[in-house]
């Protein structure tokens, strides 16, 4: 009796041990948190256009650099107020953090001032969400951002390795207008669009942009290419255009590409595309020289000849000649 005892004493520790052993591998792990957001404060809960709406918050982020092993922390964060009203309007905002510095800053005091236009939509605006972007090279799987995006009642809860959720209700403010807001993108006049020489030697490249509201932004991205296709990512760079009061055009002066340092090959540079948003968000995308390449089959695009560069007179027969090697993808 005392042996069978022994017995059902010993099987019961052992299913206690096996019971025990399974709940602690059960328990998921903990999300990893880069960086937390507290005393959000807003001046105005309700604003009509004239007004200012001032916004402060702090964000901790102290050990942000142990993702992905990145060595340098944030170069900017990105703020997304976005108006809860269909068809959205968003306003962006870039906010320095470490700018460049090797050193990454473990908290950041984000502050700043929206100022409420007539055309903003009325009702709801709130901050959609935080973008943060390394400054870094791009990592292996093409992602080098993290994002807190605003859910109601989320408590950072991870919805993927580079993202949580959590409530920013609190960043939040009312807009009272009776005035129609604007929902019309800029539109780029193809015929608008000049590419020459100016005085100084330069390539000026000069669009024309129209809209009702304010711009706030025209841009346009040069891919470098070999006869191979695109090197890699750091082939693309985007311009900054700025307004010529005497032209009415937005320019940009482009330069020349130069041979590959390393292989020594030739490279041609060509527009690939012309970005332009406005005031209240309105943005507009067109896709120049993409030929028939399938990625871009469903972008609107402009046909523009003749905005096209060379690093040497040989490239430049051979490319004449042989016209595909703009679109190998």
């Amino acid at each position: 009796m005392n042996r069978q005892k022994r017995f059902l004493t010993c099987f019961l520790l052992f299913c206690m041990m096996i019971c025990s052993g399974l709940t602690v591998s059960a328990k998921k792990k903990a999300p990893k948190i880069f960086a937390t957001v507290s005393d959000i404060k807003i001046s105005k809960k309700k604003a009509k256009p004239g007004d200012e709406v001032r916004y402060k918050f702090m964000i901790k982020a102290p050990k942000i650099t142990a993702y992905q092993e990145c060595e340098y922390g944030v170069d900017h964060i990105f703020l997304i107020w976005r108006s809860q009203k269909k068809p959205y309007q968003e306003l962006k905002m870039s906010i320095p953090w470490d700018n460049g510095s090797k050193k990454h800053k473990a908290n950041l005091r984000v502050s700043g001032k929206i100022k409420v236009r007539k055309g903003m939509s009325a009702g709801k605006w709130q901050l959609a969400g935080i973008y943060f972007n390394y400054n870094e090279p791009e990592t292996e799987d093409g992602n080098n951002s993290l994002y807190i995006r605003h859910r109601k009642n989320a408590n950072y809860k991870k919805k993927r390795d580079n993202e949580i959720l959590l409530d920013l209700s609190a960043a939040s403010f009312q807009v009272k207008s009776k005035a129609s807001a604007d929902h019309q993108t800029p539109v780029v006049e193809q015929s608008g669009v000049t590419f020459a020489k100016n005085k100084k030697n330069q390539w000026i490249l000069g669009i024309r942009v129209s809209d009702k509201s304010p711009l706030k932004s025209v841009s346009c991205v040069w891919e470098d290419r070999t006869l191979k296709g695109v090197e890699s990512q750091e082939s693309y760079t985007e311009y900054n255009l700025k307004y010529n009061k005497k032209t009415k055009l937005y320019e940009a002066a482009i330069p020349v590409p130069l041979k590959d340092s390393l292989t020594k090959e030739s490279v041609f540079s060509q527009l690939l595309q012309i970005k332009a948003a406005d005031i209240y968000g309105n943005e507009i995308s067109y896709f120049v020289n993409v030929g028939n390449r399938q990625r871009f089959a469903k972008e609107q695009k402009l046909d523009i000849p003749n905005t096209i560069l060379y690093s040497d007179t040989e490239i430049q027969k051979y490319v004449e000649e042989h016209p595909e090697v703009r679109y190998i993808e």
